[in-house]
C-alpha cells in the first residue's frame, strides 16, 4: 500500500517500512494459487512490473525507485484525493490532487530528495486468502464494505413495486372478476362427480374402481402441464395461458355432455385436467402479486367453493327430474365458451398495463440470482426455471402438502353421499344435498375465515388450528353412528377445510419460502400435484372401498391431512422473528 502524506520524520532517501511476506505460503508444490495483481491504493499493478517483486510470493518489494512508480500510478489515475497529516496535532484535510502527470512526478521526485520529504512509502503484508468467508471476515475487520452484500432495503423496494393493487391499472378488478367467474366453473366441474357418481355407475354398469378412473385421467392430463411448461410457454405468451387452457376445457365439456362411450368420458376429463392446470396456475400466482394476496386469494377460492356448493344441488335437482348425467355438463360447456372471450378480454394488454410492475420483479429476480451466485461462488451454474424448481426441497414439501390436502379434501366431498349411503342408510333422494352443504361450509370458511385466520394467527399457525379441528369432526363423523352427527360434522368440516388452501398460497408466495424466479413454475408443479392426489386418492378409496365398505373414508381422510400437517411444519418458519424454542422455531 502507498501513502502519502506529510510526515516530521528527517529519513534519508526513500522511507520504505517493510514487514515480512507470505512468501512461504506459496513456495513450490503448495496447492495455493498466486494472485495476477495486487492493489496499491486503488492502483491495480501486475506482479511481473514491480520492481524486484519476486515471482512466487503475493508480497512485493519496492527496493528500486518505489517513488517513481507511486507517481505514476497515481497520474495515470487521474484526480484523486489525498490526505495530509499534520504531526503536531494529528488533524487531517482532504486535497484533490489535479496536476498534470509531469507536474506530479516533479512534484513527487522533489519530495523524495533531502531530510525535509514529506512523502514516504510504507509496504504492508499482502495477504492471498483463496477462502471466501476468510475475506469476508478481512473486510469486517477493516471496516471494508463488501460489495457483493445483499442490499435489503432495495430488495424490499423492488418487492414493493412489484406488488399489484386493484385500482391501477383499472382493468386489474376485472381481471379478478374474470377470474373469479373461471374459478366458479371450475368449482361446478369438481364437485358435480361427488353427486353424479352412483348415477354413472348404473349407467355404465361399472365399479367404484372404475369410474374413480375420471379423476386418474384428470390427473394424468395435470401433471402432462407441469412437465410440459418450458415447452408451452416457448409457443404461448403467458397472458394467453389461460385462455388456452379454457379451450381444453371447451373440449372437455363438449365431449361429456354428448354421453359417449367410458373411455371418451376418460379422454375428456384428461383435456379438462389440462385447462384446469393452466388456469388454476396462472391465477395463483396473478393473484399471489397484489398487495393484499390472502384477501384477493380468498375471493377466488371463495368463488370455487360457490360452484362446488350449487353443483351437488343443480345435479341433484336435475337427476330427480329424470334428466340423463351427461346433460349437467352443458351448462359448463356454457361458462367455458363466456369465459373464453371475457378472459381474452380482460387479459391481451397485460403486458404494456403491468409492465412497470413486471420490470420491478425482473430486477427482483435478477438480486436473487445474484446472491445465489455470490453464495455458491465457483459451484454456481445458470439453469432453468423448471430445473431449479425440482431441485429445490420447498418445491416437493408443498407438492407433498397439496397432494394431501386436496386427496382428503376430493375424497370427503366425493364420497361422503356413498358413504352416508351404504354405512348410515340415508334417503338416496336426500343425502345428496349433504356434499353441498360440505362444499357450502367450504365456501363459507374461505370467505370469512382466510383473511381474518392470516391478520390474528398467520398462514402457519392458522393452518395448524384448521386441521387439528377437522380432524376432531372427522373422528366423531367416523365414531358416531348417527346419519345426522356423520352429515352434519362432514359438512361443518368443509368450512375449517376451506380456508387451508388460499392461506397456504399465501404464504409460500414469501421469497423466503419460494424465491421469486422459481415461484411460477414451482405452483405449477404443486397444483399438478395437488390435483393427482384430489384424483389419486379419492380411486384409493374407491379401490379399498370395494373390498372392505366405504367405511375407510374417515380413517383415510384422518391420516391425509396429518401427513399434509408434516409437510408444512417441515418448511421454513418465516413467520417467527422472535422465538428460538424449538416449538417457536418449527412448530407454531
Amino acid at each position: 500500500m502507498v501513502e502519502i502524506g506529510s510526515s516530521s520524520s528527517s529519513d534519508s532517501g526513500s522511507n520504505v517500512k517493510r514487514r515480512p511476506s507470505s512468501s512461504n505460503a506459496f513456495k513450490e508444490g503448495s496447492s495455493l494459487k498466486m494472485p495476477d495483481r495486487v492493489s496499491t491504493t486503488g492502483a491495480d499493478w501486475q506482479l511481473d512490473m514491480i520492481p524486484s517483486s519476486e515471482g512466487n510470493t503475493p508480497g512485493y518489494e519496492l527496493a528500486n525507485n518505489p517513488l517513481e512508480a507511486a507517481a505514476a500510478a497515481l497520474s495515470a489515475q487521474g484526480p484523486r484525493t489525498m490526505h495530509k497529516y499534520s504531526s503536531s496535532s494529528g488533524s487531517t484535510e482532504n486535497l484533490v490532487e489535479k496536476e498534470s502527470p509531469g507536474a506530479l512526478n516533479e512534484k513527487q521526485g522533489s519530495a523524495g530528495n533531502g531530510p525535509a520529504s514529506n512523502v514516504y512509502v510504507e509496504e504492508h503484508e499482502l495477504v492471498f486468502n483463496p477462502h471466501e468467508h476468510d475475506n469476508a471476515r478481512t473486510r469486517e475487520n477493516t471496516g471494508q464494505p463488501d460489495s457483493e452484500e445483499f442490499d435489503t432495503e432495495e430488495y424490499q423496494r423492488l418487492f414493493e413495486a412489484s406488488r399489484l393493487n386493484w385500482r391501477d391499472p383499472p382493468m386489474n378488478k376485472y381481471r379478478i372478476i374474470a377470474c373469479c367467474i373461471w374459478t366458479f366453473t371450475a368449482g361446478l366441474s369438481d364437485a358435480a362427480p361427488g353427486a353424479l357418481i352412483p348415477t354413472m355407475e348404473e349407467y355404465y354398469k361399472i365399479s367404484y374402481a372404475v369410474v374413480s378412473m375420471i379423476w386418474m385421467s384428470c390427473a394424468i392430463g395435470y401433471i402432462i402441464v407441469a412437465l410440459s411448461t418450458p415447452l408451452i410457454g416457448r409457443v404461448v405468451p403467458k397472458h394467453y395461458m389461460t385462455s388456452v387452457g379454457i379451450v381444453f376445457q371447451i373440449l372437455a365439456y363438449a365431449i361429456i355432455s354428448t354421453g359417449t362411450k367410458f373411455i371418451g368420458i376418460c379422454v375428456a376429463f384428461f383435456s379438462n385436467g389440462m385447462g384446469l392446470a393452466l388456469g388454476l396456475t396462472q391465477y395463483n400466482v396473478f393473484l399471489s402479486s397484489f398487495t393484499n394476496a390472502s384477501t384477493c386469494l380468498a375471493l377466488m377460492h371463495g368463488f370455487y367453493g360457490v360452484g362446488a356448493l350449487v353443483a351437488p344441488l343443480i345435479a341433484q335437482s336435475m337427476l330427480n327430474k329424470g334428466y340423463s348425467w351427461n346433460r349437467y355438463y352443458f351448462i359448463l360447456l356454457g361458462f367455458s365458451i363466456f369465459n373464453f372471450f371475457n378472459v381474452y378480454i380482460t387479459y391481451r394488454n397485460t403486458p404494456t398495463d403491468l409492465a412497470k410492475y413486471e420490470e420491478a420483479d425482473a430486477h427482483r429476480i435478477e438480486m436473487e440470482q445474484l446472491q445465489i451466485q455470490h453464495e455458491k461462488g465457483d459451484s454456481y451454474r445458470k439453469t432453468s426455471d423448471f430445473l431449479d424448481s425440482i431441485r429445490d426441497y420447498r418445491t416437493w414439501l408443498l407438492c407433498g402438502f397439496v397432494f394431501f390436502y386436496q386427496g382428503g379434501e376430493v375424497s370427503l366431498g366425493g364420497w361422503m353421499v356413498t358413504f352416508l349411503l351404504d354405512e348410515r342408510h340415508g334417503d338416496p333422494s336426500a343425502t345428496g344435498y349433504v356434499a353441498s352443504g360440505y362444499w357450502g361450509g367450504l365456501t363459507l370458511g374461505r370467505f370469512i375465515l382466510t383473511t381474518y385466520m392470516h391478520a390474528h394467527l398467520g398462514g402457519r399457525r392458522s393452518i395448524l388450528v384448521l386441521t387439528e379441528t377437522i380432524a376432531a369432526l372427522v373422528l366423531i363423523s367416523w365414531l358416531v353412528p348417527n346419519l345426522y352427527v356423520s352429515a352434519v360434522c362432514g359438512a361443518i368440516s368443509g368450512v375449517f377445510i376451506g380456508p387451508i388452501y388460499p392461506l397456504m398460497i399465501a404464504l409460500v408466495s414469501h421469497p423466503k419460502i419460494l424465491p421469486r424466479k422459481i415461484l411460477t413454475q414451482s405452483l405449477l408443479i404443486m397444483t399438478s400435484m395437488g390435483s393427482s392426489g384430489g384424483a389419486i386418492l379419492p380411486l384409493v378409496v374407491g379401490l379399498i372401498s370395494d373390498h372392505t365398505g366405504t367405511w375407510v373414508l374417515f380413517p383415510i381422510v384422518l391420516i391425509l391431512f396429518h401427513l399434509m400437517i408434516l409437510c408444512w411444519l417441515l418448511l421454513p418458519n418465516v413467520e417467527n422473528t422472535t422465538g428460538q424454542s424449538f416449538w417457536r422455531k418449527y412448530i407454531w
